[in-house]
C-alpha cells in the first residue's frame, strides 16, 4: 500500500504508466467502496499494489479515520502479507501514526543520511505509539563499507560479476524489466470481495 500520500512515489518505482480508475487515497476518503478498488497485480503474480499519484494535503485526516482502521483489517483477513510504505518518519507523523495498524515496523536508513541518534528517536516514537520493530534495512550501503564489497563480490562471486557486466534492475534485467505491461489487461486488477 503506497500511504505516503503526501509524496506518492511506488507508481514511478514500479513504473506504473496506465491510467487509474482510483487512487488508493478515495478508499481511505471514503469516495470509493475497499471492494470496487482496483489493486494493480504486477506481472501477473500474486503481488498486488494499492497506487497513489496525487498527493494529498490531509494526510492525518484519512490516516486518522476509521475507514483507515476498517481498510487495514480487511485486507489483513484476504492477503497473506500487508506491506505499507509511509513517508519518512523524520518527515511524517503519518509513519509512526500507521505503525500502531502494523504487526511489524521496519525501518530503512539510508547510509550515511541520518545522526543514530534520529534513528534512536523514530524508534521511541514508534514504540510509544504502540508499534512493534522488527528491525532496520541499511539501504544504499557504500559497497567499501562491506567486506565482499571490497573484495568486489559476494560469498558466491556472483553479484561482482553481475553489476560489472552491465545489468541494472529494469529494462536491462535478466527478467526483460516488464512490469504493468497492456498484455496484462485482463489480469490486471484485482479485487477484494465483500
Amino acid at each position: 500500500l503506497d500511504l505516503d500520500v503526501r509524496k506518492p512515489s511506488l507508481y514511478k518505482i514500479f513504473d506504473y504508466q496506465q491510467e487509474m480508475e482510483n487512487e488508493f487515497s478515495d478508499v481511505l476518503s471514503n469516495k470509493v467502496e475497499l471492494s470496487d478498488f482496483g489493486f494493480s497485480r504486477y506481472r501477473k503474480s500474486n503481488l498486488v499494489i494499492a497506487f497513489n499519484k496525487k498527493s494529498c494535503d490531509n494526510s492525518q485526516e484519512i490516516l486518522g479515520s476509521s475507514v483507515f482502521e476498517k481498510c487495514i483489517s480487511a485486507l489483513r483477513d484476504r492477503m497473506d502479507f500487508v506491506i505499507i510504505d509511509t513517508p519518512p518518519s523524520s518527515v511524517s507523523a503519518d509513519a509512526v501514526s500507521i505503525s500502531s495498524f502494523a504487526d511489524r515496523t521496519l525501518l530503512v536508513v539510508r547510509t550515511d543520511t541520518v545522526a543514530v541518534r534520529d534513528i534512536n528517536d523514530a524508534i521511541l516514537a514508534i514504540r510509544d505509539a504502540g508499534g512493534r520493530i522488527a528491525g532496520c534495512i541499511l539501504n544504499d550501503v557504500y559497497k567499501p563499507f562491506t567486506l565482499f564489497g571490497q573484495m568486489g563480490t559476494d560469498e558466491t562471486g556472483y553479484y561482482g560479476a553481475y553489476y560489472r557486466s552491465g545489468y541494472a534492475y529494469g529494462k536491462n534485467h535478466p527478467s526483460g524489466g516488464e512490469g504493468f505491461t497492456e498484455n496484462d489487461s485482463e489480469d490486471s486488477y484485482y479485487r477484494i470481495e465483500k
